[in-house]
C-alpha cells in the first residue's frame, strides 16, 4: 500500500484512474506482490487541499489513514464537513479491498467565525489486538475530537500572533470508529507529533519535536528538540 496526495488526473499506469475534486486530493493505492500493477485505488477529498500523511494496517488487512482536509471532503460514501475555514485532522478506515468503513474528523470547536481551531494528523497506528487506533499530530485553537457526541470533548491550544504555537495530540479511537479519548502535550511554542506505534504489551509511543517547553519531563527550553512520549 501507499498513501499520498494528487492533483488533476491520477493514473496508476493501468486501468485505475482518479480525477480530483478540485484541489489536491488524498489517495491510498494497493499494489500486487508480483509484477507491479495496482489492485485498487481509493481517493478522497474535496475542492480544497486534502492530504494523507500516514497509514497503518491491522492483522485483517484493514487500513487506517490520517491526514487533514478542508471545507468538505468525500470519503467514498462518507462525507466530512469542516467546522470552519481551517484544516481539520481526519482518520478513516478502509477494508482490504479499499472500501471506506468510516471517516472521523477532529472538528473545529464552534461555528462560523467562532470556529478558530486547526489540526492535522501526521501519524497513525493500530494495536496488535486490533482494538485501538492511535493518531498523533498537532493542533491549535479549540478542537473537538468527538464532534458527534452530545458532550463536547474539546481541547485548546494557544493561538499566538507572533509564533507558530501548536500542541501535540494523541487521539484514541476504537477500530469501529468509536471515540475513546484524547490527550495533549506541549506548552508555548511549536510542537508536532510525527509518528506513533504500539508495542506487544499495548504501550503507546509517540515521537515528534517540540520548542520552548513541553509537558514531557525533563523540561527543556531549547528549540527543535525531539521527544518520545510513552503512554
Amino acid at each position: 500500500q501507499s498513501t499520498a496526495c494528487y492533483m488533476g488526473t491520477y493514473s496508476s499506469g493501468s486501468s485505475v484512474v482518479l480525477l480530483n475534486h478540485g484541489g489536491a486530493d488524498a489517495f491510498v493505492a494497493c499494489y500486487s506482490k508480483g509484477p507491479v500493477y495496482v489492485q485498487w485505488v481509493q481517493g478522497f477529498g474535496g475542492t480544497d487541499e486534502d492530504k494523507a500523511f500516514d497509514m497503518a494496517m491491522d492483522s485483517s488487512s484493514n487500513i487506517y489513514v490520517t491526514g487533514h482536509f478542508n471545507d468538505t471532503a468525500s470519503f467514498s460514501t462518507k462525507t466530512l464537513t469542516a467546522g470552519g475555514s481551517a484544516s481539520e485532522a481526519f482518520a478513516c478506515k478502509l477494508n482490504s479491498t479499499g472500501g471506506v468503513q468510516w471517516a472521523k474528523a477532529a472538528r473545529q470547536y464552534g461555528s462560523g467565525s467562532d470556529a478558530n481551531g486547526v489540526s492535522t494528523g501526521r501519524g497513525i497506528a493500530v494495536d496488535p489486538e486490533g482494538c485501538n487506533v492511535y493518531i498523533t499530530g498537532q493542533y491549535q485553537g479549540y478542537v473537538d475530537f468527538d464532534p458527534r457526541s452530545s458532550t463536547t470533548d474539546w481541547m485548546y491550544g494557544p493561538v499566538c500572533a507572533y509564533c507558530q504555537c501548536y500542541k501535540v495530540f494523541l487521539w484514541n479511537l476504537e477500530t469501529d470508529g468509536s471515540y475513546k479519548s484524547t490527550e495533549e502535550n506541549g506548552l508555548d511554542g511549536e510542537n508536532m507529533g510525527y509518528a506513533v506505534t504500539v508495542d506487544p504489551l499495548g504501550d503507546v509511543y509517540t515521537t515528534g519535536y517540540f520548542s520552548d517547553d513541553t509537558d514531557c519531563p525533563p523540561y527543556d527550553e531549547d528549540y527543535g528538540k525531539i521527544f518520545i512520549w510513552k503512554k
